[in-house]
């Protein structure tokens, strides 16, 4: 019978990073390995490998490395991942990849513009084949923007609505009412104290441009016009695919109506001044040293720390960002999970702050050894760190994790401070409660309003001119 090949081979490993990556590696060399072979012994054959393809017998090893960007290796049957990473690719210099890549760079385009280019450049194959593979999600090609509908290199970011030519010819009512209305300047739809349709500068603009002087069709027909607003005093507007398909948009701050291709015009206006002050900018701080980015883009690490100022930035090496402290702080406070959850609950809260292309093992590795988490129960589970070091804490000193009961108020009350003696009100009461106050950092919960909370259940504490007694 013959042998079949088997489902995951070291020469077809992927392209991966030789060490921020290499958890996935030791993973992806798990599964081709025997089951019976320990975690010791697969490490030192990635090690062995590795270095095998760093020497010169570079032929002997499973692995290759990557033609272009340094640290990465894959497997020897395996291509050079560098679409992953917006090379150009392996083969014929006019591929789809290569072509929209040189092409597609800074521009953005329609369903049938995309079409057309492909249509165009490749006339003898399958142009739907070719579609399909550009805009795919796996391909790393053509990426969609919700706001603009329109198709962008995915490495690119994506065009800005006053950029990007209106559509007015797909034979929809939007389009024909945008070429219509759209350029419609700032006017009132209320002249005076209160609304009179024959003075509305906005019906006499639309009766000029439809033809039609009807006032109650104008009426109808201004509000079938899909609308969005603006505050052109506050900065505060709509969300963005909203204005898009806006046929009509609103300045809350004017108490105007403008058209959404006169909007876009305005923006642009806008754009060219702040180009111009970035540029005055530029020249009058040219001398001054650049920002201290350098931090972010050092070493092989997944996730890497300033020790000056202690942001956090995130990311492959070269293509890192800041990552926003709130989101360290909730990882600090995780409680005990085991692995796979730890890693599900990561990912989600970094999806929330923007962050994509996870890899949460990297991200795991570095972060315990920046004390952001912490292994525990033998190394088979993960704590944030913060959690870890009060958890500790109120184990060392006994005290409770939990807040108090109104029987445990009444019973230690009853302890410190005999039923029949009134104390001061913040005199034996600290003691008692600086026990509970510890878990309750940043929770705005004080020392007073914690004896306050047990005067108020039931009776425990009954209060008499700043002083407090035990209830009978």
């Amino acid at each position: 019978m013959a042998s079949q090949e088997k489902a995951f081979s070291i020469e077809k490993m992927p392209t991966l990073h030789e060490s921020v990556q290499r958890d996935q590696i030791f993973d992806f060399f798990r599964k081709c390995l025997p089951k019976s072979f320990s975690r010791e012994k697969v490490n030192k054959i990635v090690d062995s490998q590795i270095a095998l393809a760093h020497s010169s017998n570079w032929q002997r090893s499973k692995l290759r490395l990557h033609k272009t960007m340094e640290g990465y290796v894959h497997g020897r049957y395996a291509k050079d991942a560098t679409a992953l990473f917006d090379q150009p690719t392996d083969g014929r210099a006019d591929n789809v990849h290569n072509f929209l890549q040189t092409e597609a760079r800074g521009k953005s385009y329609s369903r049938s513009e995309l079409w057309s280019l492909i249509a165009e450049r490749f006339p003898g194959r399958n142009t739907l084949t070719l579609y399909n593979r550009a805009i795919s999600k796996d391909s790393n090609m053509m990426k969609l923007d919700r706001v603009t509908k329109r198709w962008h290199w995915a490495f690119d970011a994506a065009p800005k609505l006053e950029d990007v030519p209106p559509d007015t010819d797909d034979g929809s009512k939007y389009a024909e009412r945008l070429k219509l209305y759209g350029t419609m300047p700032r006017l009132k739809n209320q002249t005076g104290e209160a609304y009179v349709r024959e003075e509305s500068e906005v019906l006499k603009f639309m009766a000029e441009k439809s033809g039609n002087s009807n006032l109650d069709w104008l009426e109808a027909e201004f509000n079938r016009l899909s609308y969005a607003w603006i505050n052109s005093l506050t900065g505060e507007k709509d969300s963005e695919r909203d204005i898009a398909r806006a046929n009509r948009i609103y300045d809350r701050g004017t108490k105007e109506w403008l058209g959404p291709l006169t909007y876009r015009e305005e923006l642009k206006q806008t754009d060219d001044v702040c180009d111009d002050a970035k540029k005055v900018i530029e020249v009058d701080e040219a001398d001054e040293p650049e920002a201290d980015t350098a931090w972010m883009q050092e070493g092989y690490d997944y996730l890497v720390r300033n020790e000056d100022t202690w942001e956090y930035a995130i990311g492959l090496p070269g293509r890192r960002r800041v990552l926003d402290p709130d989101a360290i702080s909730r990882i600090e406070n995780l409680g005990i999970y085991d692995e796979k959850d730890a890693h599900q609950l990561i990912t989600k809260i970094l999806k929330e702050y923007a962050v994509s292309g996870i890899k949460v093992e990297a991200f795991v590795k570095n972060a315990v050894e920046l004390a952001i988490l912490k292994w525990v129960n033998g190394g088979d589970d993960l704590e944030g760190y913060q959690t870890y070091r009060s958890r500790t804490t109120r184990e060392k000193y006994g005290w409770p994790s939990r807040l108090p009961s109104e029987f445990d108020l009444k019973l230690v009350f009853q302890r410190m401070v005999p039923s029949s003696s009134l104390v001061p009100f913040a005199d034996r009461a600290k003691e008692f409660v600086s026990m509970y106050l510890v878990q309750l950092n940043g929770s705005g919960i004080t020392e007073k309003l914690l004896v306050k909370e047990a005067w108020k259940r039931k009776g425990i504490v009954k209060r008499e001119d700043g002083m407090f007694r035990i209830a009978a």
